[in-house]
């Protein structure tokens, strides 16, 4: 058994080559020389946001932690020492929604 590892960007130019290659290897399989597997493989990776949380941790987390280190209560002020500016909002907005803050 033979396998076939490719990967094919249109970018790349290599569409024809890989149509080619297709075109004999059904021709192959036709004469029933090869078995042909079909699979996708999806693969994720982490955009600049993602990394950014996975270094600091994300917001709202950080913004509870903070909070119990405060005895339950803190003021926007001292959140921004622990949060970017575009991170408020999204803490405040979560434990909102999933802490149950009135």
């Amino acid at each position: 058994m033979v396998k076939v590892h490719r990967k094919t960007s249109l970018k790349t130019g290599s569409f024809l080559k890989l149509l080619k290659f297709l075109m004999q290897l059904h021709g192959y399989r036709s004469k029933k020389l090869v078995t042909i597997d079909n699979y996708i493989k999806t693969i994720y990776s982490l955009g600049k946001e993602g990394k950014r949380f996975v270094e600091k941790g994300l917001p709202e987390k950080r913004a509870l932690k903070l909070i119990s280190e405060r005895n339950g209560t803190i003021n926007i002020k001292d959140l921004s020492a622990v949060l970017d500016s575009d991170e408020i909002s999204v803490a405040i907005g979560w434990l909102i929604t999933n802490a149950g803050c009135p």
